[in-house]
């Protein structure tokens, strides 16, 4: 029989730390040489009836099988090792930054000038659920342009072998300006694309809630909607997206108390891309204030920045309008400005066109000036032949290279005129709906019957 007195003798707090360090080996000998000594004995015990020292030494086995399966369950999470993905992003300038939000991402920047990237690390106290995603962003770095969202499913793979995830350009029907590109995701046999988010472009704010918060219901409070508005206002120029993402949001939550510094960025002709982005970014989604009383020169500001043909401003432009329709008459979009390309199948073209295989067309306006930029590609592969010209359409002609063109507007969505050489009568018309472009050519003297047809889709 074991001589259980050196055990009886150890104190409680040596028995908790024995039973944490050792687990359920712990457990079971704790139970062995002193819990059921003591009950084996008392079952012995010829003072005892039978009747009830044998369920009482049933029910201690019990409660020893519940109390080791229920402390191996317990101590099994408390020192589980952590699930890890490894990985590393290959990217193409060293002025490309990655960012997540997701706490248990770990990038670590190479700055090898060969080889631009990242290594990077997902690690989690368990593995990660096969498709769920892991949101990130990239910055171009420019200034010029925007954050892009994109998100990684995971794959049971992952864990077992290196990822690799290359930037590649995305230059797709686009002849003017390299798009977003996409990431090529890489790990052994496996092989998939990460496309760009179309509609998370410069909203970084999306933040995740955490369990407990939100099983209670309590607000969460971010440090940024307590910083000085000056600070904010820094921030909306800041190189991290996330960080441009949270002054916006807080901006907006500032309200009427940032209104007066919003109309002063967005007024001035000087003030930097996305300082402006992030103003209009920060009035979208003000809710409760009236932006009607915003001054006629920030609403001018807004305007030209949206009809310079940036895609990202000018969406959110649509949105500033939709959310705030005391805004709609203060800021007047121009529908022809934008990018459009070519849609062959739908459009008829003349002798002179007919070995045109591409075409994009970027149109924008500064003040009462339109800008017409044209790529044509008559042999794939080949670079892409360029005429861009200026006028007004007030009527009056206007040298655009080898030809002079006049312009007249009827109204927004229609604009024509007169061109030579050779003598044309032409008409460009958007549709209701913004998403079309069609340039009709007619014979100058009849004007009955189209000589081509231009159909364009916007990008």
């Amino acid at each position: 029989m074991l001589d259980t007195s050196a055990v009886s003798a150890v104190s409680p707090f040596d028995w908790v730390k024995t039973l944490y360090l050792y687990g359920p080996l712990a457990a079971s000998v704790f139970c062995l040489i002193l819990v059921e000594p003591r009950a084996r004995s008392q079952f012995r015990s010829a003072e005892i009836p039978r009747y009830v020292a044998i369920p009482v030494y049933a029910l201690t086995w019990a409660a020893i099988l519940v109390f080791l399966t229920v402390g191996q369950s317990i101590w099994s999470r408390m020192n589980a090792g952590e699930a890890a993905i490894r990985g590393q992003f290959e990217l193409r300038d060293k002025n490309q930054t990655i960012s997540s939000r997701t706490a248990s991402f770990f990038l670590k920047r190479q700055y090898d000038p060969g080889r631009p990237g990242y290594e990077f690390r997902i690690v989690t106290p368990a593995k990660i659920r096969e498709g769920e995603v892991i949101p990130f962003f990239l910055d171009p770095g420019t200034g010029s342009k925007d954050a892009t969202k994109y998100e990684l499913p995971v794959r049971a793979e992952y864990y077992d072998r290196t990822v690799e995830i290359a930037y590649h350009l995305n230059p797709g029907p686009n002849l003017f300006e390299e798009r977003p590109g996409r990431f090529e995701v890489k790990a052994g046999n496996l092989h998939e694309w990460l496309e760009p988010l179309k509609d998370a472009v410069g909203d970084t704010n999306a933040h995740p809630h955490p369990f407990l918060l939100s099983l209670l219901r309590l607000p969460i409070v971010y440090a940024e909607a307590n910083a000085q508005i000056d600070t904010l206002f820094r921030d909306l120029e800041s190189p991290d997206p996330i960080i441009r993402g949270d002054a916006r949001s807080a901006l907006s939550a500032k309200r009427e108390a940032a209104l007066p510094k919003v109309e002063a960025i967005l007024a001035d002709s000087s003030s930097s891309y996305l300082s402006k982005l992030g103003c209009v970014i920060a009035l979208a989604k003000m809710e409760g204030v009236d932006l009607g009383r915003l001054s006629t020169a920030a609403y001018a500001g807004v305007t030209n920045s949206a009809n310079s043909g940036d895609a990202n401003f000018m969406a959110w432009v649509k949105t500033l309008r939709e959310r705030h329709p005391e805004v709609q008459a203060k800021v007047a979009l121009d529908p022809f400005v934008g990018l459009w390309r070519l849609n062959r199948e739908k459009s008829k073209l003349d002798d002179a066109l007919s070995n045109l295989t591409d075409e994009n067309r970027r149109i924008t306006k500064a003040g009462d000036k339109t800008q017409i930029a044209i790529r044509r590609v008559y042999k794939p592969g080949t670079k892409p032949e360029e005429t861009t010209y200026q006028l007004t359409c007030n009527g009056k002609r206007w040298k655009t290279g080898g030809q002079t063109i006049t312009c007249t507007q009827g109204n927004l969505n229609i604009a024509e005129g007169e061109q030579t050489p050779p003598p044309r009568f032409y008409r460009r018309e958007v549709s209701a709906d913004g998403k079309t472009l069609i340039i009709s050519v007619f014979n100058l003297k009849t004007r009955d019957k189209p000589i081509s047809v231009e159909v364009f889709d916007r990008l």
